[in-house]
């Protein structure tokens, strides 16, 4: 008795079986993580959107960095900030750091 079995895939094939791959971006760590004024506002609009997220202000712990740079790289995308360029020079440092200044301080107030 001869099946015949057919190997295309299609698309109803492809929507069963997909599983989405995690999001890495392209060019590797973004400048934000290292920034410690960006960092700062991503931890606390992440405590803000998930309170009980292991996030601390103030302090980070050594086992659980990599798993918080990941929650804060998707924050990035979530506030809209993954296009902002990277502050070169002092006077770009201080004024970046003072923007994010001003946007911590607005989402902690909830003022958009």
């Amino acid at each position: 008795m001869n099946q015949v079995i057919s190997l295309e895939i299609t698309s109803e094939d492809f929507r069963q079986n997909y599983v989405p791959e995690p999001i890495v971006p392209v060019n590797g760590r973004h400048w934000m993580l290292d920034f410690v004024p960006a960092r700062d506002l991503l931890k606390a609009a992440l405590l803000k959107r998930t309170p009980i997220a292991d996030a601390h202000l103030f302090r980070e712990r050594g086992a659980n960095i990599q798993a918080l740079d990941v929650k804060l790289d998707e924050m990035i995308d979530v506030l809209g900030l993954r296009g902002e360029p990277r502050p070169v020079g002092a006077v770009a440092c201080i004024t970046a750091s003072v923007k994010l200044l001003v946007r911590m301080f607005r989402e902690a107030v909830g003022i958009r």
